[in-house]
Order: C-alpha cells, then sequence, then structure tokens
C-alpha cells in the first residue's frame, strides 16, 4: 500500500467492506499496516488461529432455542457486529442480544460430559475497558492467543456470567472461565481437547473467514459447522450476500484469501453467479493451519459456503414448536 491520501482511503474503505469496522478503527488500522500489501491481515500464529476458529464455530451454539424466544419470532441470527483484526490478536464486537448465549456456547464442563458445548482451554481476563479471551494449551501453558470483545467490560461480565452458567446443564458444573481461577484445564477439558481440535476444521480458513465477517453482515442468519470428520469448515449464509459475490471478495489480491495455495474447487462444475454453494481447498495443509481432520477422507480440507432457502413461515414455526432443534435450524429445514 501507498502513502497517499486517497490510497489510504480508498484501502480504508475496502477493509470496512470486509470487518464492518467503523472508519476511525479501519483508518488507524490501515496506518498501522503501512508498508505491507495486507488490507486484511491473517493471524500469524498457530494459537491464534485455533482460537479465532473456535469463536466462528460458536456460532451455531450461540444460535436461539425455541426457550430462549420466550414465544417472539426468530429474527435472525448473527453474532459478531465487528472485526478490527491485526496479525498477532483480533478485537471484536458481539450483537447485545446474543452475547450471553454466545458466552453459554464457549463453557466447557468441569468433569467429562456428553454435550457439545464448551471450547476447551479458553479463558477470560475482564478489564475495565473490555474482555479479553485467551487459550491454554493442552499442557496447561497460557499461549499467544488473544481476542478482545470490545463491548464486555468487567463491570458488565458478573451478569452476563451467571446469566450463561444459569443455562449450562452439566452435571457436575461448568469450568470457571476466569484465568485467576481456572489456570489448569480441567478434567473435562482434558478428555474433549484432543477430540475438539482434531475436528475444528482448517483452522487457517476458520480464521480467515472470521477475519472477513463483515462480508455476510447483511444476511438474515448464519450457522458454521464442521463435517466430513473435521475436514470441512462449513458456513451457510441464509438470505443474504451471494455466494458468488462472496468469493469475488475472498479473491481480492489485498483483502482475500484465495490465491495458489487457497483456490476454489472447480471440479463438481463452473463458478456461476447462481452457484448456492463452493469449496475453497487448502492444498497444501500443515499442522499450523490444519490441525487433525479425518484420516479416511482423500479429499483436501477446505472450507465450504452455502445458502438455502428458507421456509415458508407457518411449516418454521411448527418446527420449532415440536422440536427441541435451535430456531435457525428449525428455519432451515434440518441439521
Amino acid at each position: 500500500m501507498t502513502h497517499s491520501t486517497a490510497a489510504v482511503k480508498r484501502a480504508t474503505r475496502l477493509r470496512r467492506s470486509y470487518t464492518g469496522e467503523v472508519h476511525q478503527l479501519a483508518l488507524q488500522a490501515i496506518s498501522e499496516l503501512q508498508g505491507t500489501k495486507q488490507v486484511v491481515p491473517d493471524a500469524t500464529s498457530l494459537h491464534q488461529r485455533m482460537l479465532e476458529t473456535a469463536l466462528l464455530l460458536a456460532i451455531r451454539d450461540a444460535q436461539p432455542t425455541f426457550a430462549d424466544l420466550q414465544g417472539a419470532p426468530y429474527a435472525g441470527h448473527q453474532v459478531f457486529r465487528m472485526v478490527n483484526p491485526r496479525p498477532n490478536k483480533l478485537t471484536g464486537e458481539l450483537f447485545e442480544d446474543v452475547i450471553v448465549r454466545f458466552m453459554r456456547a464457549l463453557i466447557p464442563p468441569v468433569n467429562p460430559s456428553d454435550s457439545t458445548y464448551g471450547v476447551p482451554g479458553l479463558r477470560i481476563v475482564p478489564t475495565s475497558q473490555h474482555l479479553r479471551v485467551h487459550l491454554l494449551d493442552e499442557e496447561d501453558r497460557l499461549t499467544d492467543a488473544c481476542v478482545i470483545i470490545r463491548n464486555i467490560a468487567g463491570r458488565t461480565w458478573k451478569h452476563i456470567w451467571q446469566a450463561a452458567q444459569a443455562a449450562i446443564e452439566y452435571e457436575d458444573g461448568c469450568v470457571d472461565l476466569l484465568l485467576k481461577h481456572s489456570p489448569l484445564l480441567s478434567r473435562g477439558e482434558r478428555g474433549l481437547v484432543d477430540f475438539y481440535w482434531r475436528h475444528a476444521g482448517p483452522i487457517a480458513l476458520g480464521s480467515a473467514m472470521l477475519r472477513r465477517i463483515g462480508l455476510l453482515a447483511g444476511a438474515f442468519a448464519l450457522d458454521v459447522w464442521t463435517g466430513n470428520g473435521g475436514n470441512y469448515l462449513h458456513v451457510e449464509i441464509d438470505d443474504g450476500p451471494r455466494i458468488y459475490d462472496v468469493l469475488d471478495a475472498l479473491r481480492h489480491p489485498l483483502a482475500g484469501v484465495i490465491h495458489s495455495r487457497f483456490t476454489v474447487d472447480t471440479t463438481t462444475g463452473p463458478i456461476h453467479e447462481h452457484i448456492t454453494h463452493a469449496r475453497i481447498i487448502d492444498s497444501d495443509p500443515t499442522p499450523s493451519t490444519f490441525a487433525g481432520g479425518s484420516q479416511l477422507s482423500s479429499s483436501p480440507p477446505g472450507l465450504i459456503l452455502r445458502t438455502l432457502p428458507r421456509l415458508p413461515r407457518s411449516e418454521y414455526e411448527h418446527q420449532l414448536a415440536t422440536s427441541t432443534v435451535t430456531a435457525a435450524t428449525a428455519w432451515r429445514g434440518g441439521a
């Protein structure tokens, strides 16, 4: 990037379309990135990619259940209002109505549990200004991973924690996420940690997608999960931007991720304006970009983007009233 005023304005505008940042935050980031070719930098460390992918995956478990809605109509599901990516950390803001559910989705169990909730090793440090999210490794060491949640401060954390904890139904209780209270992994986390990261999908692509979550800002709802034994990371967009347009943005030489290593899979057909799904593959996965996956799969790890048509409201409401699935799952018509 050059230092001209016009170039900085263009770069700031471009970055905001990927991150959802306000102008001043984007401008400050662009100023710090002068001399590089990156408008949206990717995470530079293994554990930073792991933590960011875990937060992306938590979008699914933060979806409202029928009980959460308390009779109110389903109004869609978005979690991140904006992100502010830097090479060695990520700052973000959450939508207020999802904060408690999102924190609930991150809390692991004290003892081994059949529940799928929780990120093993995730710890938080509240400050007067924000919430810092960190990650312990499998040997209880504090890693370099850091995500800052701007709109959760220390003065509001106690209320959020009490509400999130009350919504957890672990038989033996949940881990206290405060780092100073839980500096070691719990038994439940130790039993979960290997499985969790082997099934977390391609973490380089997961982290990259969270850092560009602003591309999906107009969607009615988002869902994220892994499949094929952890080889694929699925991002489903309900009533949002076209897959074709998202792919076009991800190809951008300054802000995208698709290049010689991350490529669009065209083996299932050509890319055109009306496609409803696409797969971005990692053609050269390494331990720092892909933490596990199925040994039985012959396919390279990848990020799958797709859109599905929504059900008529009458069918959606019927599914919510007769099942325990989340609201977004009922809206889509299946898991």
